[in-house]
């Protein structure tokens, strides 16, 4: 009776003596994961960038990048409306249930559960010749169960779930940072179909005072009727391009409200001379340039996650180890259900390996690998792309202030030329065909400048949503 009573007490020992023994076991089933760094690097292919680590243009939050507060009010009620950053973070909320059920994994489960039994037995039956009154059984029990996370697979499954979950918020993040920069260059857009509408009225007043300039020369006999005629037509093509434009405004509002999650409506705005942007940004350093793109670490926490599942299949195919107790009243009468002598307790500890499952196991870890290479893969594509986007950015932007500069000369160039040909065919120096041809040259440069401004603020904001800026 001693003896049993000391193999009693060694139990716990022993039990704790095992656990311990393929706890060391199982850090050679499941492995740890890495951050694939020097994936992530960036080579910039334009040397003459500020690239320091200050106020870097990533880090930047959207509020302090974008200057006009009407833009910000289209931003903010876009970010609260519109239906796929809805659906997105609805998404998050999904992810997050399933990451608080992972974290649970490690405890027991517990059940609770009454039964009332009757039983009568057949007077044809075995028994039924000697026993055949009717019994009645009351059950009132609760089960635990637990199974020893010895192989790291609850473990595994957990950090797996938790990649998701933060993936999912990266994939809100580049929703989030996709829709600012969306309302942001419809905004522009918006604001450059206004000013080539300004600038097509004033120039359908001004030819229309040209056209009666050549009228009245053509009345004084010192011009043809061709002249009025090519006049004419080109007040009629400038009334053709502003009724263009008009319709191109009618369309981005329409644009712009579908982001902001409402019905078509007017929308209100500013100019577009009073946009403002820096005229270098810095970029930061070439090491982490990539680190605050959503896509990119999105495409990580996918490749993060099925390298978890790697390490669940894997230690799927091991021993569980699982420990179950039961405990209860149970009685045949209800008089003395819930007393001491009904009582009863059940303790169960097993193990068990999985021998033959028709490849289950070995298929369902070879699934999981051939998943996370792809997944690397993946990762690996997205940080190219990544990578070219924010080159091609930044060679936008530069591209974009050098055009402006040439545009601004070149309108300046001809307002003067405009002038001087006004002037010169008023005293008889310059035929209307100069003049014509002057002024069709001035309202396409015009056209362009506004297209270039345009460009330029919109080549900032796709800058700013390559280098991860917008998340917040």
């Amino acid at each position: 009776m001693r003896d049993r009573y000391k193999v009693v007490r060694l139990l716990p020992v022993l039990t704790v003596m095992v656990v311990a023994i393929f706890g060391v076991q199982s850090c050679f089933v499941t492995k740890n994961y890495e951050e694939p760094k020097d994936e992530k690097q960036f080579m910039f292919r334009l040397d003459s960038l500020q690239k320091g680590e200050e106020d870097a243009l990533g880090e930047v939050k959207w509020r302090a990048f974008f200057s006009d507060p009407i833009l910000i009010k289209h931003i903010d009620s876009a970010l609260a409306n519109n239906f796929n950053n809805q659906i997105a973070l609805q998404s998050i909320e999904a992810a997050d249930a399933y990451f608080k059920q992972s974290k649970m994994g490690f405890f027991p489960t517990l059940q609770v559960g009454a039964e009332a039994q009757r039983q009568q037995v057949s007077p044809n039956s075995r028994f039924g010749e000697f026993f055949n009154e009717v019994l009645y059984q009351y059950d009132l029990s609760a089960s635990l169960s637990w199974e020893a996370d010895i192989w790291g697979k609850i473990a595994s499954q957990k950090r797996s779930r938790e990649a998701q979950f933060l993936q999912s918020v990266t994939a809100q993040q580049a929703v989030q940072t996709r829709l600012i920069s969306n309302v942001a260059n419809t905004y522009y857009q918006l604001l450059a179909a206004d000013q080539r509408k300004q600038i097509l009225e004033k120039t359908i007043s001004v030819r229309s005072k040209s056209l009666q300039t050549i009228r009245d020369l053509k009345q004084a006999g010192q011009t043809t009727q061709l002249a009025v005629n090519q006049s004419a037509a080109q007040v009629d093509e400038a009334k053709a391009l502003l009724a263009d434009v008009e319709q191109q405004i009618f369309t981005l509002e329409n644009s712009l409200s579908i982001l902001k999650g409402k019905h078509t409506m007017y929308i209100e705005r500013s100019k577009l001379s009073e946009q403002e942007f820096p005229d270098d940004f810095v970029v930061g350093k070439p090491a982490s340039i990539l680190a605050n793109r959503p896509d990119v670490r999105e495409a990580e926490l996918v490749y993060r996650s099925s390298f978890e599942q790697v390490n669940v299949a894997r230690a799927s195919m091991y021993p569980s180890v699982q420990l179950s107790l039961t405990g209860g009243f149970q009685s045949l009468e209800t008089t003395n259900w819930i007393s001491p002598n009904s009582f009863f307790t059940t303790l169960i500890g097993g193990i068990t390996q999985p021998i033959f499952m028709r490849r289950q196991l070995l298929t369902q870890l070879d699934v999981s690998k051939t998943q996370a290479e792809q997944n690397f893969m993946a990762f690996k594509q997205t940080v190219l792309n990544a990578g070219m986007e924010v080159n091609n950015a930044l060679k936008d932007y530069d591209i974009q202030n050098r055009k402006l500069e040439i545009r601004k000369r070149q309108e300046n160039h001809l307002t003067n030329a405009l002038e001087n040909a006004e002037d010169l065919l008023k005293n008889g120096y310059a035929n209307y065909l100069e003049v014509l041809n002057v002024q069709e040259s001035l309202l396409n440069i015009q056209l362009q400048r506004t297209t270039t401004e345009s460009a330029r603020l919109q080549s900032a904001t796709e800058l700013f949503r390559a280098l991860g800026g917008g998340v917040e």
